[in-house]
């Protein structure tokens, strides 16, 4: 989310569960020290007095017999609007926010509780205007009772992927534990390998230990510019590599998702008035007239199911590598900011449930661990315990503070609201807890991650996280580094449900599938439909690759997605040669092969690296062959090509002659089979809009329709 954003709507901490005891402790709402408040009588009112605050300000003077963890039960009424929020003050130091629902009548006061640490003795216990105009009786205070967490160990989807199972016992093994400091991700275009991420970066250098957990965001995979602008589609891209390359390290990639509108009028995912820009796409559109019940035949419904089967494509793409992932859509739903938010919980229960449905039911997404969002006072919003893996708060200080605190009555919340079974989660933050604060409290959050630029590194007189912040989490003996990750052990799933791109014959290697990329992906008319962009002096390309000894003619595609006549020096196990992408007077958009040169490799894994002497030059693949086969037929196997035809919505593909070609839908269903002639065309009139996998033997062009 923006930073906008956080400064105006998010860290509002919602209500707790209700009640009180017969042993807790009272205090009159009257008998406070009262600021810019007003006095008030009522029979209806303990003592028969209560306090207006308006726009005030109160404290009161509360004792503890011992250090510790209190709930303080507020007794209020509260008629002015939907809610109203004010912030919790303890001990000069702030202890977060309690959101006031409106009750049914003024002067009827009903109970709401929210966990608190109090020292012995006396207590300056404060209740300061955010959004104000509450009205206060009186509060109560005893001590916490906590409770012991039973972790259901089962995922939510049906056989999942090994890796998935493994990432959700490692979680659940550890929680209560150790906890995961991780951080959000930002610029990442051009900057493709995770250690020069800028936040990651930042933390590594002040603590000398990378975060293990890391998160990206599909924010470009949809909207009105996802199939068009060659930026979105290199932080599409680069969001899947750097996510794969995490998890190969032993790390835990998280996704969220800022869904664009569906219909692609607008490049915005914000409710007017919530931000800027914003859309009035309405998604209850896509319901039969008066119920929650979808209309498959629906415009509305067509868009949402698009967006989800191209989002799904992205999770198999990882899921086709083992990579497991947190899995967090459709976030922050209840603060209405979003326009999944916008209409309600009954209307967000049924989007919610097509996300998981259509992902999991139909696309076979595996590789997902769910996580859902709660601000601890939404349970009307739960999708229920059968869509839910782990529960998680994003939490943000408003007005914006730097406070390591354990944010315990924010756990305690969401235990007593949605119950012990469930993993609970910090998914978003601006300063972290520190770890020791976490477990001395029993608030031993699975994860955290703070939110990428100035909330995860000081900047523009913001210091939610500083280096010194840092090194005291990253260093802690209950947090768990990137270093101290055991490491994954399962293997890639042999079926992962679609056509792997990254899936060689033995000879042909994709560059977006190399092994160490440090340069953005972006969108080509050749192979695959992706190639590497070396645009900056330190970009590379680098392939390890297990070959049996013997002699092998290279091979590079490329395509000029800005002019040919780029130079890139190829290097194999150490041997280097030059070769020329093209010549200037080629077509712009076109593509190519050029013979690098004749190589001797070991037996085992050979080192192929390819870095720019002019840069901008894309690198689509790499070809081996023998030198038994002919340089015709080295030639003749990347004559394949598919392109769109003028004026038409057919797909030309060229170069296929006698070959097996497979139409497959992003669920992995195959729609279509047949042997290709030297000039097949396809016609897509009659295809839904989505994306398609044409599977030509062992090469896959992706298709958008």
């Amino acid at each position: 989310m923006t930073k906008t954003l956080r400064n105006s709507l998010c860290g509002l901490l919602g209500l707790f569960s209700i009640g009180s005891s017969l042993a807790a402790e009272k205090y009159e709402a009257e008998e406070a020290i009262l600021d810019n408040c007003a006095k008030a009588t009522a029979t209806s009112a303990s003592g028969g007095a209560y306090v207006k605050m308006q726009s005030g300000n109160m404290t009161f003077n509360v004792k503890a017999e011992e250090a510790g963890t209190y709930d303080v039960t507020f007794f209020y009424s509260q008629t002015y609007g939907d809610t109203k929020t004010q912030n919790i003050v303890v001990n000069g130091t702030s202890a977060g926010s309690v959101t006031f629902p409106k009750t049914e009548a003024a002067t009827e006061f009903i109970g709401l509780s929210g966990t608190f640490k109090l020292q012995p003795g006396d207590n300056e216990f404060s209740i300061t205007n955010s959004w104000g105009w509450v009205d206060i009786d009186y509060i109560t205070v005893e001590k916490h009772q906590f409770s012991a967490f039973e972790i259901d160990k089962t995922l939510v989807t049906p056989n999942p992927i090994e890796s998935a199972v493994e990432l959700y016992q490692f979680l659940s093994d550890n929680f209560g534990k150790k906890t995961i400091s991780g951080v959000m991700t930002n610029a990442i275009v051009g900057v493709n390998k995770l250690e020069d991420q800028e936040e990651i970066k930042f933390i590594t250098d002040a603590s000398g230990k990378a975060p293990a957990l890391i998160g990206f965001d599909f924010l470009h995979s949809t909207g009105k510019s996802s199939d068009t602008n060659s930026w979105h589609q290199s932080y599409s891209s680069n969001t899947l590599t750097l996510g794969a390359q995490l998890w190969k390290k032993g790390g835990i990639p998280a996704y969220c998702w800022h869904w664009k509108d569906p219909r692609k009028n607008d490049e915005a995912f914000y409710n007017p008035g919530s931000g800027t820009p914003s859309t009035d796409f309405d998604f209850t559109q896509g319901f039969k007239a008066g119920t929650t019940e979808w209309d498959t035949t629906s415009s509305t419904y067509a868009a949402l199911i698009n967006d989800i089967d191209i989002v799904s494509l992205q999770l198999k793409t990882l899921q086709c590598k083992g990579t497991a992932v947190l899995w967090r859509p459709l976030h922050e739903a209840s603060g209405g900011w979003f326009w999944w938010g916008s209409k309600g919980a009954k209307s967000y229960l049924a989007l919610y449930k097509l996300v998981f449905d259509r992902m999991v039911k139909v696309n076979g997404v595996r590789n997902a661990i769910w996580v859902w969002n709660t601000d601890g006072s939404d349970k009307d919003w739960y999708p229920g315990d059968e869509y839910v893996d782990i529960i998680a708060r994003d939490f943000y200080y408003y007005p914006r503070e730097t406070n390591h605190a354990s944010l315990i009555g924010e756990f305690e919340k969401l235990k007593n609201a949605f119950g012990n079974k469930k993993i609970i989660t910090l998914a978003e933050n601006g300063s972290t807890p520190y770890p020791s604060e976490m477990f001395a409290d029993g608030a031993p959050w699975s994860y955290s991650m703070a939110w990428y630029g100035d909330y995860a590194m000081p900047s523009g007189g913001y210091d939610d996280n500083t280096a010194e912040a840092w090194d005291k989490i990253m260093n802690s003996e209950y947090n768990l580094s990137l270093s101290e990750m055991p490491g994954w052990k399962s293997a890639a799933p042999e079926d992962c449900g679609i056509p792997d791109p990254c899936k060689s014959d033995g000879s042909i290697y994709e560059a977006e599938c190399a092994d160490d990329v440090n340069a953005s992906i972006e969108k080509v008319k050749c192979r695959s439909g992706n190639g590497v962009n070396l645009q900056n002096n330190t970009d590379y390309i680098k392939f390890n690759i297990e070959k049996s000894e013997g002699t092998y003619r290279l091979f590079v595609g490329y395509a000029l997605n800005y002019s040919g006549g780029k130079v890139v020096t190829c290097a194999v196990n150490g041997e280097k040669k030059d070769i020329a992408l093209g010549t200037e007077d080629d077509e712009v958009g076109s593509c190519g092969e050029v013979e690098v040169g004749t190589f001797t490799l070991k037996n085992g894994e050979n080192l192929i690296e390819i870095t720019p002497n002019w840069t901008w030059a894309v690198i689509d693949y790499i070809h081996l062959v023998e030198t038994g086969n002919t340089a015709t037929e080295a030639i003749q196997a990347e004559e394949i090509s598919i392109h769109g035809a003028t004026g038409s919505e057919d797909i030309i593909l060229q170069g296929a002659a006698g070959k097996k070609v497979s139409i497959v839908e992003a669920t992995g269903r195959i729609i279509d089979e047949f042997v290709a002639e030297e000039e097949s065309v396809l016609s897509t009139k009659n295809w839904s809009k989505g994306i398609y996998l044409i599977k030509v033997e062992n090469q896959v062009f992706k298709i958008i329709r």
